[in-house]
């Protein structure tokens, strides 16, 4: 009758433990589940972090035009006054032509103020983009130790249940 209440027991903490590995066998899942997630997040924001790029590359480049016609407007405008000096009876219409010219000029200068702005946002996304990653790097590692543990725990549930089968196999053959 002993006998039986110490193999009634051991066959309980048996169930138990094996109870324990299969909730860790779930969590281990869980957590894989999550890992890969957090992977696929990370690879939305690199790519998105690369199309950022391209786009602060391409507002760049359309700054530089911008600014080259500004240059050349300058240039246009320069030479303008010059004929304005050397041609006397056509300063009237001169006058206007440099006045549009102005105008288009101040244009140009407000729309590469607006481009220099949308470049100098861009950048502070692109660093709000890098701290998110860096945040999830360090999140996909604290999940890798947490699946660490979990495996730990699992091979020790699994080291346990095996110790327990070999003592209920001693205790059926002294039962013999």
């Amino acid at each position: 009758m002993a006998e039986d209440k110490v193999l009634q027991e051991i066959l309980g903490r048996l169930k138990s433990l094996s109870d324990e590995v299969k909730g860790l066998s779930g969590e281990v899942k869980e957590l894989k589940q999550g890992q890969a997630d957090l992977k696929q997040g990370q690879a939305d924001l690199k790519q998105g972090q690369v199309g950022l790029e391209q786009g602060q590359a391409d507002l760049k480049q359309g700054q530089v035009g911008l600014e080259q016609g500004q240059a050349d407007l300058k240039q246009g405008q320069v030479g303008l006054e010059q004929g304005q000096q050397s041609l006397v009876n056509q300063v009237a219409g001169l006058e206007q032509g440099q006045k549009e010219h102005t105008q288009i000029l101040r244009a140009l200068e407000e729309h590469a103020q607006v481009t220099r702005a949308m470049v100098i946002h861009h950048d502070e996304i692109l660093n709000y983009i890098q701290g998110d990653i860096k945040h999830l790097k360090n999140e996909v590692s604290e999940i890798h130790d947490k699946v660490d543990d979990l495996e730990l725990k699992v091979d020790y549930a699994l080291g346990e249940l095996g110790r327990h089968e070999a003592e209920i196999q001693i205790q059926k053959r002294r039962v013999k």
